[in-house]
């Protein structure tokens, strides 16, 4: 018998399939159990498809076996083509071909309880490395996700493939965070929900009560006016400590002596007090007047504008004071 032959030719070692290591020729064997003999081609392409497994070619090993079921349904055929879908990545084919294993026609070795035994350590596999199908809600559908603290990527519609176990999806949108922890089988479907509530858009008051940030225009001049303002009040002060007081000292003991320098004295220092008044002013005016235009930058600078007011100083000898005309 043929088969016969290349069992004692060694082909039985070629066959050795690293998933199952049982060869298809030892079906020949005469056992007590109703089983099935495979013919020559269906040897020679089940150990072709053999050998491209062990080459890890995978869909070449998928073509073999197939085209060797074509001629004949045998457990161990679809046992290992169940096995090469696993290796590249079918899960759900690799399923499906399993459980035709344990309900195709039977080779006599290995025996149907070492197949049954083989599909259920490699349903084992799928368990543990097969991806589930986890579809992710986001609310609203622009926000960005981190998987297990990976890299963040766009929310999508179609499913995410993750392996077995626990897993956290963390979704963010304009600063805000929702995370959702979810347990993956593998390969079932899952679906998770992320909703960030997104803040309420404020509406300014009418009057232009409510501001975007910043500073208005009319704000920032009035800022700068009230701050040189500031700065003439400081220059006076300054001035009359250093200059005009000590111009005053020297003018009273004039005046107590009698000197001849009375005069001189006199007039320099109405002219500092003159000078001290006049910044002393000019200051308050524009601090009074930066704070007119910073309010009323704050409340509606387009309306004050419109309506014409006018802060002007006064200023003279003696006097300091501000008229407004709306």
């Amino acid at each position: 018998m043929k088969v016969n032959q290349m069992i004692r030719g060694g082909v039985s070692a070629a066959l050795a399939l690293g998933v199952a290591g049982w060869s298809l020729a030892a079906g020949a064997q005469e056992v007590k159990i109703k089983t099935v003999t495979p013919s020559d081609t269906q040897i020679q392409l089940y150990s072709e498809g053999a050998q491209a497994f062990q080459q890890e070619d995978y869909p070449k090993a998928i073509r073999l076996f197939k085209a060797s079921l074509d001629l004949g349904e045998l457990n161990i055929t679809y046992l290992n083509l169940g096995r090469a879908y696993f290796k590249s990545g079918e899960c759900q084919e690799a399923e499906r071909h399993y459980a035709l294993a344990l309900a195709s026609p039977q080779i006599a070795e290995p025996t149907p309880a070492q197949v049954q035994a083989k599909v259920e350590e490699y349903r084992r596999d799928l368990q543990s490395q097969c991806p589930g199908a986890v579809t992710v809600q986001c609310d609203p559908a622009g926000m960005m996700l981190e998987f297990d603290g990976e890299a963040p990527v766009a929310c999508r519609a179609e499913p995410w493939p993750l392996k077995p176990g626990r897993h956290v999806i963390i979704g963010q949108l304009n600063g805000q965070t929702a995370i959702q922890k979810v347990d993956v089988v593998a390969m079932q479907p899952a679906s998770v929900t992320l909703k960030i509530e997104q803040k309420a858009e404020v509406t300014p008051p009418p009057g232009g009560g409510g501001k975007s940030g910043g500073f208005t225009t009319l704000e920032m001049t009035g800022l700068i006016t009230a701050g040189g303002g500031g700065a003439l009040l400081l220059g006076a002060l300054i001035y009359d400590l250093g200059v005009v007081g000590p111009a005053f000292d020297e003018y009273e003991e004039a005046a107590a002596a009698g000197s001849p320098e009375y005069d001189s004295l006199k007039s320099d220092v109405e002219s500092g007090q003159t000078t001290v008044l006049v910044l002393t002013g000019l200051g308050a005016a524009a601090v009074v007047t930066g704070g007119v235009l910073y309010f009323l930058g704050g409340e509606e600078a387009p309306k004050a504008e419109a309506a014409g007011i006018e802060v002007t100083p006064l200023v003279g000898v003696g006097s300091v004071g501000v008229m407004g005309r709306w």
